[in-house]
């Protein structure tokens, strides 16, 4: 007998919820929790409406097309903003890419980026979603694991210490942040943080005003061989 078909009734809630997760192809979370909507219940829905979980995986019920869309939703959203570009840091140690997404996939692109991204002094990736929230800037930061910097000590980067550290540069940074700032475990980060007040942050942890640092800088920095395609995204379609 499969996994898949072992009738829901017989797993605890939290174990049928897993296996949906799995079949989303998420493992930190649900992909309809990352939409634009941010509806969980469409997954909920979709487990109440099964018997087992093969009626979710092979689209035996109704909802199961609801999260299929949800799926197709986060991946084009992450496809389209994995693209931006990255900028550095005037010390190279830290990579910003900026998206602008009603989705939570800043997280997703983070990691992502945190796997492929090279520089002879990076230590961290930071993706900022200036959509996901109104008037607010949502960020996830990740441990850069090709980079350059002390990350290759044997000591671990500690991100939480490295921006409650940086913020004590601006005179009151550090209480304008709030509560919703560097939150997680220390080698994955993130936050919410007031528009004007995400510009403070990023002139604490290195940046040039606005997160553009020089150009001279940032060819310093980038791996001049990579490619978009070669950190894992799909070439897009020409015309």
């Amino acid at each position: 007998m499969l996994v898949s078909d072992i009738p829901l009734r017989n797993w605890r809630p939290r174990e049928g919820y897993w296996v949906l997760i799995m079949y989303l192809g998420a493992s930190s979370g649900s992909i309809a929790r990352r939409t634009a909507t941010s509806d969980a219940t469409i997954a909920w829905r979709a487990l109440l409406a099964s018997t087992k979980p093969a009626d979710i995986s092979q689209g035996k019920v109704k909802e199961a097309a609801d999260l299929a869309r949800c799926k197709s939703e986060v991946a084009a959203e992450i496809q389209r903003c994995a693209r931006a570009p990255p900028r550095f840091s005037k010390d190279g140690r830290v990579a910003l890419i900026r998206i602008d997404s009603p989705a939570q996939v800043h997280p997703v692109i983070a990691s992502r980026w945190a796997n492929s991204l090279k520089g002879k002094t990076l230590e961290i990736v930071m993706v900022a979603n200036t959509s996901y929230l109104p008037n607010r800037v949502n960020f996830a930061m990740r441990i850069a694991k090709s980079g350059g910097g002390t990350i290759a000590s044997t000591e671990p980067m500690d991100i939480i210490a490295f921006l409650r550290q940086a913020v004590t540069k601006v005179p009151g940074l550090a209480d304008e942040v709030g509560a919703d700032f560097a939150r997680g475990h220390a080698q994955a980060t993130g936050g919410s943080v007031a528009l004007e007040v995400f510009d403070k942050v990023l002139l604490a942890v290195g940046f040039e005003e606005g997160g553009a640092p020089s150009k001279k800088k940032e060819e310093k920095t980038v791996n001049p061989k990579g490619t978009l395609e070669a950190f894992g995204f799909k070439k897009l379609a020409t015309k």
